[in-house]
């Protein structure tokens, strides 16, 4: 009789798209266009080293034409300003591991519970780095720019209608981005705050276009698809003020964060121990990967480890605002902000 082992439940050409397929039809934040792959990205992995650049031009400057005359007079020509964007890899793994007689016990294979429910891990991981990600971006916003990508609306204490979410707070953060339009933007939210923003009817469905087989619709306020997550921090960040209560939810334009993937040696690897277990034997799954997720309009200053940084807010992490340098200089040309309201 055939028996099915882990090696066979973790081909790597098999079992890696379907990761990474399954990890993109649970993000949400993927699907709404706000984090957008970007193969450039994927490109710079072969390079080698922890971080890598990304030079850009910035848009040409404001300033007068100049008026044609007759005399001798050298027109004096505009230079054209670049910026550099640094971005960082993060190198990490996940092992899974599971004792044969636990199986035997149980009636069912561990293992293969876990091969069928990776993908749905890795969704959650990538949230919760993207989140960190944007915990030490705009608290760097808040310790170096004079916070005009954040609208604070916490007060000193809570009042229905002032401090919690409301449309003419969502709307102050709109006009913070100046010219650039949000709209069709995602806003990403605490389940708190989402319960509010239903209690006051706020949220309409629209048909889910990109599925239409499904019959599924779309959460939106305002413009705005709303996602729902946990993993938006609460209390905040020690740079902004934490008590109970308070909640960020943030605003993402199109193409707010790039990511891509890069390609480890041994993406996926089964191990046996067949003495484990005082000789029961023991099934380990390891899961490799390589990425780099990417603000659009910023520098990774950190001093990173051969790994990459970590989703904690300690120096040189990813919810660190010491890592993070904003290199676009005018702010309408970072499409994100953060509104962090009271709502209780």
């Amino acid at each position: 009789m055939a028996v099915t082992q882990i090696a066979d439940l973790a081909v790597p050409e098999i079992f890696v798209p379907y990761t990474q397929q399954a990890m993109v039809d649970n993000l949400d934040l993927l699907r709404s266009g706000a984090l957008v792959r970007d193969q450039e990205i994927g490109r710079r992995y072969t390079e080698g080293g922890l971080t890598f650049n990304m030079p850009s031009f910035q848009d040409l400057a404001d300033s007068d034409a100049d008026i044609n005359n007759d005399t001798s007079s050298l027109a004096t020509p505009q230079k054209v300003e670049s910026s550099l964007e640094i971005g960082v890899w993060m190198r990490r793994s996940k092992s899974f591991s599971s004792m044969d007689l636990a199986g035997e016990l149980a009636g069912a294979d561990p293992m293969t519970a876990v091969t069928s429910r990776f993908g749905n891990w890795a969704s959650r991981e990538f949230l919760k780095t993207v989140i960190s990600i944007l915990v030490g971006v705009f608290s760097q916003n808040v310790a170096n720019d004079g916070s005009d990508m954040v609208h604070s609306v916490i007060g000193g204490a809570f009042a229905d209608g002032v401090t919690n979410f409301t449309m003419a707070n969502l709307t102050d953060l709109e006009t913070g981005f100046g010219e650039y339009d949000p709209s069709r933007a995602t806003l990403v939210v605490h389940p708190n705050v989402f319960g509010g923003i239903r209690k006051k009817n706020l949220i309409d469905f629209i048909p889910d276009t990109t599925n239409p087989a499904a019959n599924s619709f779309i959460r939106t306020v305002g413009e705005h698809q709303i996602i729902r997550t946990r993993q938006v921090p609460n209390p905040a960040h020690p740079v902004h003020t934490t008590a109970a209560g308070i909640y960020h939810s943030y605003l993402l334009a199109p193409g707010s964060l790039r990511f891509d993937e890069g390609t480890r040696p041994i993406p996926v690897e089964p191990e046996r121990e067949a003495r484990a277990g005082n000789g029961g034997g023991q099934s380990t799954l390891t899961y490799r990967w390589a990425r780099a997720i990417h603000p659009t309009g910023h520098s990774y200053v950190g001093t990173t480890s051969q790994g990459g940084p970590s989703n904690l807010t300690s120096a040189n992490n990813l919810g660190d605002d010491a890592s993070w340098d904003r290199v676009f200089t005018q702010r309408e040309q970072v499409p994100m902000g953060l509104l962090i309201t009271r709502e209780a």
